[in-house]
């Protein structure tokens, strides 16, 4: 299947050298469900890099732009905590960026030692062009699938997301007994 986005076209097809996915009908159904996830999230990478043409913005720092684009500017801690991952990781994404003129630095007046990472108005315009290319495929997309549907997928990873946000660490506690017993 291809798709005709933004005068770019996107094909769908299972890419050289990937193995077929294993059958996922005789697996636990989070283990089918968890395969799936990742192999989305492969082609979903794929489809971006061809949608944007493989430039310098990876997924990470798309994703810093949009928290900032979404929410306002925000601390290196505050970046890091919103994902999960490092400080020091968030910094590996946002150093470059500065340099690059796509994000700054300003005072926080609530911190003297963490300043607020903010898009320029470059960065601005940067992941605003990759948002609206982005909103051509997904309007292609919606004729090839229930909108129903995708929001009952949608809910259905939100609660898996906030499983492993709060209850998993309950759940890693559970004594072995206490397991065996839920899993009847």
């Amino acid at each position: 299947m291809a798709i005709l986005c933004h005068s770019v076209k996107l094909v769908v097809t299972q890419p050289v050298g990937l193995r077929k996915r294993p059958d996922t009908r005789n697996m636990n159904s989070f283990e089918s469900f968890f395969q799936e996830v990742v192999a989305l999230f492969h082609r979903l990478r794929l489809a971006t890099e061809q949608l944007h043409g493989g430039n310098e913005l990876t997924a990470g720092r798309r994703g810093v732009m949009l928290s900032l684009l979404n929410g306002g500017p925000r601390t290196v801690p505050q970046l890091a905590r919103a994902r999960p991952v490092s400080r020091q990781h968030i910094r590996t994404i946002v150093t470059p960026m500065v340099k690059e003129g796509l994000l700054e630095l300003v005072d926080n007046p609530n911190h003297k030692r963490s300043p607020l990472v903010q898009l320029t108005e470059r960065g601005r315009t940067s992941i605003t062009q990759m948002r609206m290319k982005e909103e051509t495929l997904f309007a292609a997309l919606d004729s090839h699938f229930d909108v129903r549907e995708l929001h009952e997928a949608a809910d259905t990873l939100r609660r898996v997301r906030e499983f492993f946000d709060g209850d998993w660490e309950a759940a890693k506690a559970m004594s072995p007994k206490t397991k065996a017993r839920m899993k009847q």
